[in-house]
Formats: C-alpha cells, structure tokens, sequence
C-alpha cells in the first residue's frame, strides 16, 4: 500500500508531540526579512495541514499541497474545525503549478527526504518557477546522521486502543526503507495493513549544490529551530534558499 493511506487516518495522534505552534512560528521568523507580513506562499507535503493552519493564523495566505488524498481529506478536515479558510491542492512537489508567482514555499517534516535522487534537481527548478522575483524556500530534511545513526535499521512501536503499529526500518546504501505494519481495530477483530516509505540520504553539501544549480543564489543551512550553522550532528538541518 503507498504512503500515507491507512496513516492519514491516524497522523495527527501518532504526531502528538509536534509543536506545530513553535514550527510555524520559526519559519515565520526565517520569512520575517524577506517578505511582508500577508505574503503569499504554498506549504508543500502539508500532510494534515496542522502547519499550514499555524502559517495561516499567522497571517500568511498560504495553500496547501500534498500528493496523498487521504492526507488532504483530513487536512480540510482539520482546517474547517479552525473556522479557516485555506484551498489544499493534490499534486506532486516536482509538478504543481500555480497561476500567479508565490513569495515563499514551504515544505517542513522531510517532504525533501522523500525526493529520489534523480528527481531533486528537477523538483527544485519546479519550486524556482513558482516563485516571484524574491521569493523564499523554506525546507528541512532529516539529516544524514539521523538516517543512518538513529533510524537506520531500528524497529518502533505503539499500542493504542485504536491502533497497534509496528514500524521496521532497513538501510539501503542511500536511503532508509521504512515498513509500516498497522492492526486497526474494528469491533472485536483487528484489520492488518501494510505501507512502504522510503526517505533519501542527503548531506548538506548535496542540497546545497542542487540548489546553487536549480537557480537560487543565497542558500543558507541551520540546525534546526536556530539561525546557527548546521552540525555534523544535526538530526533535522533547515535550508532556507533565495531567488
């Protein structure tokens, strides 16, 4: 089964201890110096939409993108419980197209890690299109260490009394496979369901060089929730690119 179909439905419980709040907020402070306070932007891989919410209460006007039907039903779920109107679009990253240029594009929580290789610099060139004169791309990957360190062939679970998931990961020599098993109840029977994830190994000077080459002229490299140089040991490293 593909990502993101049997997870939709339970994301948001399963990421109950994402700050989204403090998320948007940092991203907001990374936009503050580059474009107005109404900006214009796209969320990209915006899952459940919780970020693209927090941009909106904000006071940005911002879409929301995501290939996943399943996540997007749950997105504009989410969005009308918040009284909020924000138009979500299925698309992939590396294809949608907007009609009028964008003053920034964000894409948080590894939207990139899941970019084959063979893809990154064509899906970059797609984000430079969108966006206006001085537009802003905002993103983070987990890191390398991350990936080959910490999840690489480890095993997680949880017991919920909805849901009981088991998720097994397994190095590849780029990337981390990622098998996720879920046992659903349904009355007194539970129901199994399998999906396959996969997110890509990129080093900074990768994304860097991707970048450089898809166009942008300033690209800068944080640990995450700072305005600090990334470390070698950063576990999520955000990129902030100018057109």
């Amino acid at each position: 089964m593909s990502a993101y179909t049997v997870l939709a439905e339970f994301y948001d419980k399963l990421s109950y201890d994402f700050d989204y709040a403090k998320w948007s907020g940092y991203l907001y402070r990374l936009l503050s110096g580059h474009v107005g306070p109404s900006a214009r932007g796209a969320d990209l891989a915006c899952g459940s939409g919780r970020l693209t919410i927090e941009l909106k209460k904000l006071g940005l006007d911002v879409i929301g993108v995501d290939i996943s039907p399943q996540m997007l039903n749950r997105a504009a779920q989410n969005a009308a419980k918040e009284r909020l109107a924000i138009h979500f679009i299925q698309s992939d990253m590396a294809s949608f197209k907007v009609h009028r240029k964008l003053d920034f594009i964000t894409c948080a929580n590894d939207g990139v890690n899941y970019m084959e290789k063979s893809r990154l610099l064509p899906c970059f060139k797609n984000f430079y299109r969108n966006l206006s004169s001085k537009g802003v791309l905002l993103f983070d990957i987990s890191s390398e260490h991350k990936l080959k360190n910490i999840l690489s062939s480890s095993v997680f679970f949880e017991d919920t009394d909805e849901l009981t998931y088991i998720w097994n990961n397994r190095q590849l020599p780029e990337a981390v496979e990622m098998e996720l098993i879920f046992f659903v109840r349904q009355g007194a029977n539970y129901l199994r369901f399998d999906e396959n994830h996969i997110q890509y190994i990129y080093r900074v000077e990768e994304i860097e060089q991707a970048l450089l080459a898809a166009g942008f002229r300033q690209v800068r490299a944080f640990d995450f929730l700072t305005e600090l140089p990334s470390r070698p040991d950063s576990e999520r490293i955000q990129f902030l690119a100018k057109k």
